[in-house]
């Protein structure tokens, strides 16, 4: 009864990229999806430039226009702009965007309309002359969020600091500071606009005490949205445990094997009911045969366990395995098998 049964979508994606002198680039880019008399098309134009191996300039323009199969219209505009620069101690960017209301696109990755939204990063690092102590430093990420009507959206303050050793040894600690606030248009459930205050902090660990050998640990804990509420509610703040550990052995010179597990656990901070726990496996091993042929597998296991009271997420758990013979004669030239 389906009336799109039987039909299908065409999606057309062109670029034209040229360099210019040393690390820099012009570049034009056309997307166009098409079913049914609907269609959605992009295009745009983007630069980089590379200024004395330190700075760093890169934009963006994009406009979109969009034909719905209930013939309603759409459009709007994409700007970016960036900059950057490093040194042996400074490190810093700036980012701007700006997202017109009208704006979508059906042949990328999209997620927030009409918004504004500068965001940045510093970090200054301490390298001593001598000493276990390679480097240290502290950095800083921020971002602040507005519509175009110029209400404030989110605001996001996250402050870190690193400490580099020799054996390839880093400890890190940050903290986390957000707001956000969520519109009915957001989500339909809520009556009106809700601020939500949420921050949390961790510590990371890594090193490699051989060559053939690695591994790491990260902890973080803290408030957070749950952006995935029971039917009918909007969302809510939920308490967040986060635990990721990832390990690295190279038992043979041929064989490379590298696994992870995270698990993060979201509870009612009035109750400390589980709103719901996330468990991420995976398993990554290579085989490098010789030069030119290389054999890869990846197996992940994924499970959600939720309570249905605090969230509209199904119970899964899912088991997936990839394997990938590469035949690589020379850069540029490969031929691939895989299932």
């Amino acid at each position: 009864d389906d009336p799109t049964y039987g039909s299908r979508t065409h999606s057309y994606v062109g670029r034209v990229n040229r360099d210019i002198g040393n690390q820099s680039n012009l570049g034009i880019i056309y997307a166009d999806q098409e079913h049914m008399g609907s269609f959605n098309r992009n295009g745009g134009a983007d630069y980089r430039v590379r200024v004395r191996d330190r700075w760093t300039f890169s934009g963006q323009a994009v406009t979109s226009q969009t034909r719905n199969l209930d013939d309603s219209r759409s459009s709007g505009q994409v700007w970016t702009q960036s900059a950057s620069y490093s040194d042996l101690h400074t490190s810093f960017w700036f980012n701007y965007r700006d997202i017109a209301a009208g704006y979508t696109t059906a042949t990328g990755f999209f997620n927030r309309p009409d918004v504004r939204q500068p965001n940045g990063a510093f970090s200054y690092t301490f390298r001593p002359s001598h000493g276990p102590l390679l480097s240290h430093g502290f950095g800083v990420y921020s971002q602040r969020t507005w519509d175009h009507n110029g209400l404030p959206l989110d605001f996001y303050f996250d402050p870190d600091y690193s400490l580099n050793f020799k054996h390839s040894t880093n400890l890190s600690f940050f903290l986390s500071f957000e707001e956000d606030r969520l519109r009915p248009s957001d989500y339909s459930a809520l009556p009106r606009n809700v601020d939500y205050h949420s921050n949390g902090g961790g510590a990371s660990f890594s090193t490699s005490p051989g060559p053939a050998l690695a591994f790491g640990f990260t902890g973080y804990a803290g408030q957070t949205v749950n952006y995935y509420p029971a039917d009918g509610q909007g969302p809510s703040l939920v308490g967040i445990a986060s635990d990721h550990l990832n390990f690295d052995v190279k038992p043979a010179k041929p064989l490379d094997l590298s696994s992870s597990y995270e698990f993060d656990r979201f509870s009612d901070p009035a109750t400390g009911a589980v709103a719901y726990d996330n468990h991420q496996l995976v398993t990554r091993w290579n085989v490098q045969m010789d030069k030119a042929w290389s054999l890869n597998f990846i197996g992940e296991y994924l499970a959600t366990i939720p309570n249905s009271t605090y969230t509209n997420l199904a119970n899964n758990k899912d088991v997936f395995g990839d394997v990938l013979l590469t035949y690589l004669p020379h850069p540029g030239t490969a031929f691939y098998i895989g299932y």
